[in-house]
């Protein structure tokens, strides 16, 4: 009987309906990247027997998350002649994601047998606002795409993926790589946040811890309400460790964090398919 493994990194959820749907139609377990890393001693490799390998990853700047890149460099496939597949999320555009999970799958000897790419619903609101008039239209689209893919997949039908980056993906993720150096200055805190300590989560480099000196009330003293009983309120404070997935952005019930001052005022989103209590990793 095949063993068959879904890994899988999602912020906004986007990629996860993707990876659960997928799941529920190929009988396959579904593994959370974040935790799986999170978990995991630094010198340590992550090994699988499974016959069927899938791996599902949004696309940031024409690349991968740097998060699933830390993964595949400790991915070990030790069953003879898997079946590998990768499915990328977009919103934009799909970039050379593909063609990098190729590229290190193929230095661990593994071939990537099926790459494929979903447009839905972009989530980089560093850079733009999102239509809320076209989601629905988005996401039926984005569905009827993953079902294609999905077909083929079960089939095991091979599209090959070359390990070969092209040059302007290569420029654009170079830009998101250095977009993440030294990005704990972009982020504030409104004064409305409550204090509810989700952010922290969320982040799944554990790049959200409670800020120094940070004072200590209630929820419901933040809202100027009447507190029913004590409640640390968590201020967030961030290091330089994000990767700019901004599930801290989006899922914020008072939108309260913000990554510079241009996403005040624009839509957050999440997947309407996933729940927040999925998107935590720990």
């Amino acid at each position: 009987m095949e063993k068959k493994l879904i890994y899988y990194f999602s912020a906004t959820g986007n990629s996860l309906a993707l990876a659960k749907e997928y799941a529920k139609n190929l009988n396959a377990e579904l593994c959370n990247i974040t935790s799986v890393l999170n978990n995991l001693p630094d010198d340590q490799k992550i090994e699988t027997d499974a016959n069927v390998v899938g791996l599902i990853s949004p696309v940031y700047f024409f690349g991968l998350p740097k998060i699933v890149c830390t993964f595949l460099e400790k991915l070990v496939i030790k069953s003879k002649n898997p079946y590998v597949f990768a499915v990328v999320t977009y919103g934009g555009f799909k970039g050379g994601a593909l063609n990098q999970i190729a590229g290190y799958l193929l230095k661990n000897n593994v071939k990537l047998n099926y790459g494929g790419a979903v447009n839905t619903v972009g989530t980089y609101i560093k850079m733009y606002d999102i239509d809320s008039e076209k989601i629905d239209e988005k996401l039926v689209k984005a569905n009827l795409k993953a079902e294609k893919l999905l077909t083929e997949i079960k089939a095991q039908k091979h599209k090959i993926v070359s390990p070969k980056i092209d040059f302007v993906s290569k420029f654009m993720y170079e830009k998101y790589l250095k977009e993440c150096e030294n990005n704990a200055r972009n982020f504030v805190v409104d004064n409305s946040c409550i204090g509810c300590g989700l952010c922290s989560k969320l982040c799944p480099t554990q790049n959200i811890k409670a800020a120094a000196g940070a004072q200590v009330f209630s929820p419901c003293e933040a809202e100027n309400e009447t507190a029913e009983r004590a409640v640390t309120f968590f201020r967030p404070g961030f290091s330089n460790k994000c990767q700019q997935c901004f599930a801290c952005v989006h899922w914020c019930p008072k939108q309260s964090i913000q990554y510079t001052e241009s996403t005040r005022g624009r839509k957050r989103y999440h997947n309407p398919k996933v729940s927040v209590e999925e998107i935590k990793w720990s």
